[in-house]
């Protein structure tokens, strides 16, 4: 009768076992180091003329550890807080005219500055590196 010799699985059970007690801890600074990475670009690509539009820029992380976001720093409502300005710096938006009928501006639109869209692919390609080395750590850990 043929057997098998199963000692070895114990072995790899325990590796798989220690990767996964890491892995919450591995993925959360996955993300914190993409999430610093995408606020260092978007910062970049943010035009310096336009005041502190750079510095409303803030990273948060997801309570699980399973996300990084870039966003507007929370603040005042209306026209004037870090979100709408933000939107309007990315985007583009209109020229209202002045009461005389005339805008000081030849152009109706004001065009986006894009720095969010600009940064997407800096970001993706760091993300696919990073995604690379730790399934490289995976790797080494299991052997």
């Amino acid at each position: 009768m043929e057997s098998m010799d199963l000692r070895g699985l114990a072995e790899l059970d325990r590796q798989l076992e220690t990767l996964l007690e890491q892995a919450p801890g591995r993925r959360r600074e996955l993300h914190q180091r993409l999430g610093r990475a995408a606020l260092a670009a978007i910062r970049g690509n943010t035009p310096r003329r336009t005041g502190r539009l750079a510095s409303w820029q803030q990273l948060h992380i997801g309570s699980g550890g399973g996300y990084a976001a870039v966003r507007p720093q929370a603040g005042e409502s209306g026209t004037k807080r870090p979100g709408a300005v933000t939107n309007c710096v990315e985007n583009g938006h209109r020229v209202r005219q002045g009461r005389s009928g005339r805008s000081r501006m030849r152009t109706p639109y004001v065009p986006g500055r894009r720095m969010y869209a600009q940064s997407v692919d800096e970001v993706e390609r760091l993300a696919t590196q990073e995604a690379r080395n730790m399934a490289e750590e995976i790797v080494e850990g299991l052997q």
